[in-house]
């Protein structure tokens, strides 16, 4: 029944609705061959391409750089249950080998080649996730050798709630400067963390190409945002910064065909948590994390944070701070008024917003006004994409490669 209702769907598609579909496949090459040339993720991570060949002929065919000697490798095994919770952990154990050892990072969802497996020290570590008969969820690292299976670490939480993404982030955080730095330790990777150095503020480029909602200018400063933290510019600015980008980047990849979006979106909470701990007296790092919380899908914990916000300015929030508020209570109306003022966020909130309480025909009129205002953001293209009405007038531009070039100049 299902697919002959997808197959009932497609065929009142006009043709010129697979635009959308095309563009986004175009941007998520251009997106794979910046991670390919440059790297977002780690200092030293090897972004490169792997085939079922041996790594020698895949660095000769592609021309790549060698993998490093000293390579971290986090294998998943059982069931995909949790994926965003069970991304929590996985990210948080390989940004500890990165900032912390230095280490590369290659995984299933960051594309390398991977280092000799006779090596002792690539050995992989394996992250399980299971679904325990009381309802708990129980999280187990381990580690094989020829000699035996090496169990590392084991931890379990109470059923999956909103809760959990309140308590969860604040337990990578601290797994991060304990348990898998031990065990990283353990394995005799040297620690190779250094002095914090003068800290440059986040700069106002940075800042342009966040408030722009498409996926090039996102990882354009996230590139950035990681060359000042891989430097030890540790700063409130740079770890919200940090935060704000991945979360954006997880929204607008929600309706991809892969569970990235999981990725980015783990990340965001993890950086926003980092910040929260380490900076709670300044705004700053409240209002990233509410704007995280409500990105991924959590306006309850969000509407937490801009409380906070307001006992510690004891005054009214920011005007994104509004907005934040208005889409976490569904206020479609306050939205619209935002909007109509000339805010970025809100335009691409009250899509989010639609899509959950609005009705298509409402969806489909303010998505396709904001495709000619955005016509390279991926949530609004993905928006009149799956829209069963979408009529024939529908075009998307695609202005996206003289950005891409530019980018990749700078």
């Amino acid at each position: 029944m299902a697919v002959q209702s997808r197959r009932k769907l497609f065929a009142k598609i006009p043709t010129n609705k697979y635009r959308c579909w095309q563009w986004r496949v175009r941007i998520s090459i251009a997106l794979v061959a910046i991670a390919i040339a440059d790297g977002i993720t780690s200092p030293g991570s090897s972004n490169v391409l792997h085939a079922a060949e041996p790594a020698s002929e895949t660095r000769a065919r592609y021309k790549v750089a060698p993998v490093p000697e000293k390579t971290v490798v986090l294998r998943l095994k059982g069931p995909p249950v949790q994926l965003l919770a069970r991304d929590i952990v996985r990210q948080a154990f390989l940004m500890t080998a990165q900032e912390q050892f230095h280490l590369a990072t290659p995984d299933a969802f960051s594309p390398a080649s991977f280092p000799d497996p006779a090596m002792s020290e690539n050995w992989p570590f394996e992250l399980m996730v299971n679904n325990l008969p009381n309802g708990r969820v129980e999280y187990r690292i381990h580690r094989t050798t020829p000699e035996k299976i090496e169990e590392l670490f084991k931890f379990q939480l109470d059923p999956p709630t909103a809760e959990t993404f309140e308590i969860l982030p604040q337990r990578a955080v601290q797994l991060m400067r304990e348990e898998f730095r031990e065990i990283l330790s353990r394995a005799n990777y040297p620690s190779s963390a250094s002095e914090v150095q003068n800290v440059t503020p986040v700069s106002e480029m940075v800042i342009d190409w966040q408030m722009q909602l498409d996926p090039i200018s996102q990882f354009a400063a996230l590139r950035q945002l990681h060359h000042q933290a891989d430097s030890e510019e540790r700063s409130a600015g740079v770890y919200s910064r940090l935060a704000r980008g991945y979360a954006m980047l997880g929204s607008q990849s929600e309706w991809n065909w892969n569970a990235t979006h999981k990725t980015f979106k783990a990340r965001a909470l993890i950086w926003s948590e980092r910040a929260v701990s380490e900076w709670p007296d300044q705004p700053e790092v409240w209002y990233a994390r509410a704007y995280v919380r409500a990105l991924c899908g959590l306006p309850s914990l969000a509407i937490k944070d801009l409380q906070q916000v307001e006992k510690l300015v004891a005054g009214p929030l920011s005007i994104e701070g509004e907005t934040l508020k208005a889409y976490c209570s569904w206020d479609l109306d306050e939205l619209e008024s935002l909007a109509d003022d000339g805010h970025p966020l809100a335009d691409y909130l009250r899509v989010l917003a639609l899509e959950q309480v609005g009705s298509e025909r409402q969806q489909l009129i303010i998505s396709q006004q904001l495709s000619q205002r955005y016509p390279e953001c991926w949530r609004v293209s993905a928006s009149l994409a799956v829209s069963d009405t979408l009529g024939t007038d529908m075009s998307v531009q695609e202005p996206v490669w003289p950005k891409l070039n530019r980018l990749c100049q700078t």
